[in-house]
This record gives C-alpha cells, sequence and structure tokens, in this order.
C-alpha cells in the first residue's frame, strides 16, 4: 500500500520531466492533480502508521478533561462533508453532551469512523453521525445502510493490518483506521461496539463518561461565554 502512490508519484514526475515541454494546459494539469492526490493518500498511510506505533508503544500524548461533545462531534461531521459527496450524512448529535476525554483523540476516533462508512458504503446510502445520554454515560455511534459485515471479517475486525472481504480490492489503506480507534478508546476505558446484519448495513458505537454539571467545564467553554 505504501508503494503503490510512491510508484504513481515517481512514474509522474519522470513523464512530466522527460515531456513538459511537450503538454498543454489541460494534461499537466491533470499530472499535478494525480501527484497531489496520490501525496495525500501516501501522508495518509504514513500517519496512520506513525500513530498506531505510538498508541500501542505507550507514548501517545493525552490531555483529558471536560469536553464539549456536542460541539466537537457537529464540527467533526461538517469538516468530513467532503467524503459524503456520494452519500447521505445525518448528524443527530444530543445538546450540551459534556463528557471526560481527550478531544483530540475522540475527534481522531470519530474521523476514522466515518471515513471508514464513507470507503466501504456504497454510493447513495445513508451514514447516521449520532449522540445521546443515557446512563449517565453518552453514546456515540456511527450507523450505515452498507453492506454490512460478514461473520468471517467480524471476528478480525479492528486487528493491525486487517482488510477483509471485499475492502482489499474497493479501497487503499492498510487497515489499521478500527486499530486506532480501539487503542484510542482503551485509553478511555472503553471499547468499539459493532453491530452488523449482512445486507443491512452496521452501526459502530462507544460510550464516554457524562459530566453531570457545566461546573467543571473551563469558563470559555460554559454557555454564554
Amino acid at each position: 500500500e505504501l508503494r503503490t502512490p510512491v510508484t504513481v508519484i515517481e512514474g509522474t514526475g519522470l513523464t512530466m520531466e522527460r515531456i513538459w515541454d511537450s503538454l498543454d494546459d489541460a494534461t499537466r494539469k491533470d499530472l499535478l492533480g494525480g501527484l497531489v492526490s496520490n501525496a495525500k493518500v501516501l501522508h495518509g498511510l504514513i500517519t496512520n502508521l506513525l500513530d498506531f506505533s505510538r498508541l500501542e508503544g505507550g507514548h501517545a500524548e493525552t490531555n483529558f478533561g471536560p469536553t464539549d461533545l456536542s460541539a466537537l462531534l457537529l464540527a467533526t461531521g461538517e469538516r468530513l462533508d467532503h467524503l459524503f459527496s456520494q452519500h447521505h450524512l445525518q448528524v443527530d448529535v444530543e445538546q450540551d453532551l459534556i463528557v471526560e476525554s481527550d478531544p483530540l483523540l475522540i475527534d481522531r476516533v470519530v474521523e476514522n469512523l466515518l471515513a471508514n462508512a464513507a470507503k466501504h458504503t456504497p454510493a447513495g446510502t445513508t451514514v447516521r453521525l449520532s449522540a445521546h445520554r443515557g446512563n449517565g454515560d453518552v453514546t456515540v455511534s456511527v450507523a450505515d445502510d452498507g453492506p454490512g459485515i460478514g461473520r468471517e471479517d467480524l471476528a478480525h475486525l479492528g486487528e493491525r493490518f486487517y482488510r477483509g472481504g471485499e475492502i482489499n480490492t474497493r479501497t487503499r489503506g492498510l487497515g489499521l483506521g478500527l486499530a486506532i480507534v480501539r487503542e484510542i478508546l482503551g485509553l478511555h476505558a472503553t471499547d468499539l461496539v459493532v453491530e452488523t446484519n449482512p445486507g443491512a448495513g452496521c452501526r459502530f458505537s462507544f460510550t464516554l463518561p457524562a459530566v453531570a454539571t457545566t461546573d467543571r467545564l473551563p469558563a470559555s467553554m460554559r454557555p454564554g461565554a
């Protein structure tokens, strides 16, 4: 997976070096676009490798505290909206959800779950990001109407470098997205729950401890600040 974008970048670069003067503007633009696209893929792969290495080795920096989860989820959904140009993204987040967490790491969890849904569900299907209170916790979930996950793949879901079923032929990646999610949630003393019905979609969810009042929030995060 690392070799593929490197090969494309190298091949395109050599081609441009040899025949740049003979190329028209449209062709140059297409070639440069391909370079940028593959560079972004390579950047994402390397980032996942480095992040997983730090998490697995216990070297990840953490900053736990009261987190405005409602604002975080809305911002993450808005930032990743471009991934769902061929899907329907629905966001159903209860207001004023305050949890104890590391906000940067939880943002990464939600980003990975949404990106995973965008990659592995057919165009035209719906992906739902939701968060609601219950029994002293807040449950965050990402659900889709895709093909679901087979029993054989489900047993290995979240294992590093595992990419099962048709995923190998339909998407690019190292199989670290859900492994990173599980590592981060482990730091939060929680785990990823996967519910699936082959042919009828799946739901990924996790819980975080709710902060009962806004008294523990920094002044800048309190309502009306």
